[in-house]
């Protein structure tokens, strides 16, 4: 995995964590589908 894509997703859930639902929507394109 390179780094880019860490870093990525340490910010996506750091966000999410924090309940940034601005910062973590915003890191998602139109197509995210998230499943549960």
């Amino acid at each position: 995995m390179s780094q880019a894509t860490i870093t990525l997703l340490q910010n996506y859930y750091d966000a999410f964590n924090r309940q940034d639902m601005d910062a973590f929507l915003n890191m998602l394109t139109d197509d995210v589908i998230h499943d549960s």
